[in-house]
């Protein structure tokens, strides 16, 4: 019974997407939803028919005092904080898969391609956290006891596949 209500509430909300602002596309919208509903990037256009999505997770590795990973950056090796008071970077490292020539040196800024391996160390043990999804995606470090890593993706079909 749970997994037919599921199913009708899913059906549900596609009916009211079709329906909703996306008609007349995204000027009818408005300014506020600019983007919600496509994007372009030079002469590519990228719709997402269901509208935004996005998934996260905050992870917070109690008992160790260093961070590492999130390859790719010119960051240094023991990730500085991206939030909180005394943060060292004011935009959270991004994960994205583009060629840069001209790249900014100490920042959390994309290079080549994105490793979403964070890994918390301490004396006694080693802890790594691996975010397998492959849109664009923030991390966020804090180093406020204890160390945390808030993980942002967006993109996709939020249904797990292509638009019917």
């Amino acid at each position: 019974a749970g997994d037919a209500a599921a199913g009708d509430a899913a059906a549900g909300d596609a009916a009211a997407g079709e329906e909703g602002p996306r008609e007349g596309g995204a000027e009818a919208a408005g300014k506020e939803e600019e983007g919600l509903w496509e994007e372009s990037f030079g002469s590519h256009r990228d719709s997402k028919p269901f509208g935004p999505a996005s998934v996260g997770m905050d992870m917070r590795f109690g008992g160790t005092q260093h961070l590492f990973g999130l390859a790719e950056h010119t960051a240094p090796f023991n990730l500085p904080s991206t939030s909180g008071d005394g943060a060292k970077y004011a935009e959270p490292y991004r994960l994205w898969t583009l060629d840069v020539y001209d790249y900014e040196l100490d920042s959390p800024m994309a290079l080549y391609g994105g490793v979403p391996l964070l890994l918390a160390h301490a004396p006694n043990r080693t802890t790594g956290a691996l975010w397998f999804n492959p849109t664009e995606t923030y991390v966020d470090v804090s180093r406020v006891p204890p160390p945390s890593g808030s993980w942002l993706g967006g993109g996709g079909a939020p249904r797990g596949g292509p638009p019917p």
